[in-house]
């Protein structure tokens, strides 16, 4: 980042868990955020079968994952 013009450059991981209300909204993020590069090419039925599937193994319905946080500031006399 330095190179690209930052400073400051802060970066540290976050544990985050996230929650879902219902069924229905954990396979929408799963289809949607988790698992949407690798369905990517599979039509549309096969892939609602594989996210019920992901969906079914889980214990429960939250995803635990770490964040990658980053915070910087752009220098002034950056060329960018």
């Amino acid at each position: 980042m330095e190179g690209a013009g930052f400073t400051d450059i802060e970066v540290d991981l976050a544990p985050d868990l996230i929650s879902f209300s219902d069924t229905r909204l954990l396979e929408t993020y799963l289809q949607t955020v988790v698992l949407g590069s690798h369905l990517h090419g599979i039509d549309k039925t096969q892939r609602a079968v594989i996210v019920n599937l992901v969906a079914a193994r889980l214990p429960r319905r939250e995803l635990d994952y770490v964040r990658l946080r980053i915070k910087a500031r752009k220098r002034a006399d950056a060329d960018y």
